[in-house]
């Protein structure tokens, strides 16, 4: 009987491969652990009189190393949401004094406040959510929806605007806007509304106030734009993305590998 013969390639190639395989899986935002999660507090509340219905998703960020960077960031956005729900209930009750009635006397509903939340990109240097607000009042012509993103950087609990991404001096709003401009008259046209391009032009304008709201994703970046910047009709907001590659040579060092 001879002897087993020993795979020595196969484990050549292993050593040779294995160190290059292994920082490939720890440089991929997919398989890095972040080391806490984002969790949601529900407050749910009914009133008979007058008659409304909150239900609010709030998240918050559990397991952080630094306690006091996790509270910092915790109470920032449950402030956000809390002034939700308190400014819905003084509206609904300055509503109903000023029309003089309660709903509840009729059984007919005052209000409806709906506030969802979304975790976008999750590693160890960022967190970015979004909280989404359906605010109605039966005393308003047409429901509102709110969009607000929060975007933290997770190693000192700083707020992260959209400049603070990026190299100062670096044309990153002109590329986004170039990027984003077609997507918005595309939308516009294939869902039946015709496109107001003049009107796309001045939503889309490099300037920081035009692309406020965005929320993170590992592989690219989603700009949200009011339906009242982009056309004269009541239609659904809309959002455009931006591919990650797309801006990722202006971006800081610290923030080029999401």
């Amino acid at each position: 009987m001879q002897p087993a013969r020993k795979n020595g390639f196969g484990c050549r190639l292993l050593s040779i491969y294995l160190p290059a395989l292994w920082l490939l899986l720890l440089f991929l935002p997919s398989c890095r652990h972040t080391g806490y999660s984002v969790t949601v507090k529900n407050i749910e509340e009914k009133s008979n009189g007058p008659i409304y219905t909150i239900s609010a998703a709030m998240p918050q960020i559990a397991q952080l190393p630094d306690t006091g960077i996790q509270q910092a960031i915790n109470q920032t956005i449950a402030y956000y949401v809390q002034s939700q729900v308190q400014q819905f209930k003084e509206d609904i009750n300055q509503t109903q004094l000023y029309n003089n009635t309660r709903s509840a006397t009729n059984n007919s509903p005052a209000g409806e406040l709906k506030i969802e939340t979304t975790t976008g990109l999750q590693n160890n240097n960022m967190i970015s959510v979004k909280v989404s607000t359906l605010y109605h009042n039966t005393g308003a012509a047409y429901p509102e929806y709110l969009e607000r993103c929060f975007t933290f950087d997770t190693r000192n609990g700083e707020m992260l605007t959209l400049d603070r991404l990026f190299v100062p001096g670096v044309p990153y709003l002109k590329t986004i806007a170039d990027y984003v401009q077609p997507i918005l008259i595309e939308q516009q046209n294939s869902s039946g509304y015709p496109a107001d391009t003049a009107q796309i032009k001045k939503a889309t304008e490099p300037i920081p106030a035009n692309y406020n709201t965005f929320l993170l994703h590992p592989d690219r970046i989603s700009f949200f734009f009011p339906y009242y910047k982009v056309s004269a009709q009541h239609q659904p907001d809309v959002w455009a993305d931006v591919p990650y590659s797309v801006v990722k040579p202006y971006l800081l060092k610290q923030y080029r590998r999401w």
